[in-house]
């Protein structure tokens, strides 16, 4: 047919427009009829306000009507009155109400042919074709809904089942991805085991050639002095000594204030500058109450008019070694080498004048970066002359090192100590007033104690380090009551009294 609206394959077709309904229009109804007839009815008996003037004479019955009609059909169930009888000969039936009796004709004698639903297992009959026809419609609607659900149902199950499999491909991408992974991490863990192996064996070759070295210097003939001028040259052939040189030698510390260590060996170039931390710069400026000390902060090598813009309100740019930098103030309170300096004094060998008193004392009086306090604990011995913890096999805390052989001028600071090589920079930065350093000893005290009270201003990476220094000193030295026991015992031996 031309011009008429066509629906997609397999969507169900359309159902019949809904018959338009008559609806109420008194306020506050809106109840909806299919006949006109029918709204008239309600308005009158609702709406109206009319009372029903039609009451039944019966005895007992107070029912009213609006019409007679009504009326007279009710009075018919009391007295049972049939006046309207079926013509069709031989059938004889009554019927109180003329519909009654047309619905009965068409039921029973109608000569129309019944027509039946061909549909399996549907009994539907009808004797009129219409009826029929819409019938069949409804089956043939369902059908069509029935074939289009299957349809998106299988869709949907495809869907599913793709998804599936993607996830069951990406999981085993995983699973192989993962097995890979711990096969590298098993090689890195073997190469590093190889690695430290292979370094212990140079320290040994090290270690073997110098003992070597030494030993033919004193047999040598012509005296000590010849073997003295060649342990010289050797020792300014390795740049200055093992860990006492300054810059140059094999030690790992480095001074927070921009220093190395004691010693007066060469440094050892550029190779050797890639692997230390740049010391802040603390200059002294000219104020009116004094001296102000000042931090440099940028690159040193870039020009003047790329100099980046202030970190602090109160940074200006001068003249520092002949270059132009920026710096800008910093409290007096966070420079190690001031007699008001508040943070971390780190690990100290403590006093020697108050006299040896057992490992780990010195952890407890400590508290001042000179070394005052009431103990002494020289953790020296805990260390190689190169900075290194003394521990052969077993893992040690990274610390920093400086004077590793000197108990008097013996300090070390945990790597993540404020005050360290590599944080000493941003800490400076950062500690502007006192109140500001307050705040950064706040933020790196310890969180728990250790059962050993800690000195004061310690961070907490600084105080972990000596708690582990104090122990294994007192795993090295034996204890007083250990003494006094075996004081105790001897004496008991020599005196043949008791």
């Amino acid at each position: 047919m031309m011009g008429a609206a066509t629906r997609p394959l397999g969507a169900p077709p359309p159902s019949k427009p809904p018959r338009g309904k008559v609806a109420c229009e008194h306020p506050g109804c809106g109840k909806e009829f299919a006949w006109a007839q029918d709204l008239a009815k309600h308005v009158r008996r609702a709406h109206s306000g009319e009372a029903p003037k039609f009451q039944c004479s019966h005895d007992g019955c107070e029912k009213r009507f609006y019409e007679r009609k009504l009326l007279v059909a009710h009075e018919r169930t009391h007295t049972d009155e049939r006046p309207f009888a079926c013509a069709h000969p031989g059938c004889g039936k009554t019927f109180r109400a003329r519909n009654s009796l047309t619905y009965h004709v068409k039921a029973m004698h109608s000569r129309a042919e019944t027509l039946r639903c061909d549909v399996d297992g549907c009994a539907f009959t009808t004797k009129k074709p219409e009826l029929l026809a819409s019938h069949r419609a409804k089956h043939a609607r369902r059908v069509t809904e029935r074939a289009w659900k299957t349809a998106q149902r299988g869709e949907v199950q495809d869907a599913v089942k793709g998804v599936k499999d993607e996830a069951r491909e990406k999981a085993g991408e995983l699973a192989r991805a993962t097995r890979a992974l711990h096969a590298e991490q098993r090689a890195h863990a073997r190469a590093a085991k190889e690695l430290r192996a292979l370094a212990a064996e140079c320290d040994e070759l090290r270690r073997k050639t110098k003992s070597d070295a030494e030993e033919i210097d004193r047999l040598r003939p012509g005296g000590g002095g010849g073997g003295d001028r060649a342990r010289a040259k050797r020792k300014r052939a390795d740049g200055g000594g093992e860990g006492e040189g300054g810059e140059g030698g094999d030690g790992t510390s480095i001074d927070a204030a921009g220093g190395g260590g004691d010693g007066e060996g060469p440094g050892p170039g550029p190779a050797r500058e890639k692997t230390r931390a740049r010391a802040p710069e603390v200059v002294l400026l000219d104020g009116v109450n004094g001296k102000h000390p000042m931090l440099a902060v940028g690159d040193p090598l870039l020009p003047v008019d790329q100099i980046p813009g202030p970190h602090h309100p109160q940074s200006v740019c001068v003249s520092v070694n002949g270059r132009m930098r920026r710096v800008q103030p910093v409290c007096a309170q966070a420079l190690p080498w001031s007699t008001s300096f508040i943070g971390c004094p780190g690990i100290t060998c403590g006093d020697p004048t108050r006299g040896g008193r057992g490992g780990g004392i010195g952890i407890r009086n400590v508290n001042r970066r000179d070394g005052g306090g009431a103990g002494w604990t020289d953790f020296t011995v805990l260390f190689k002359p190169n900075g290194e913890r003394d521990c052969g096999n077993r893992k040690s805390t990274p610390l920093e090192v400086e004077h590793a052989k000197d108990p008097a001028k013996f300090l070390a600071r945990s790597t993540s100590c404020p005050w360290s090589s590599e944080r000493a920079q941003e800490t400076l930065e950062r500690a502007t007033d006192p109140v500001a350093t307050r705040a950064l000893l706040d933020e790196f005290a310890p969180k728990r104690p250790l059962k050993v009270k800690r000195v004061d201003g310690q961070c907490e990476g600084c105080y972990a380090a000596h708690v582990t220094l104090a122990a294994r000193m007192r795993a090295k030295n034996p204890k007083k009551r250990d003494a006094a026991a075996a004081s105790a015992s001897a004496a008991a031996a020599a005196d043949p009294g008791t």
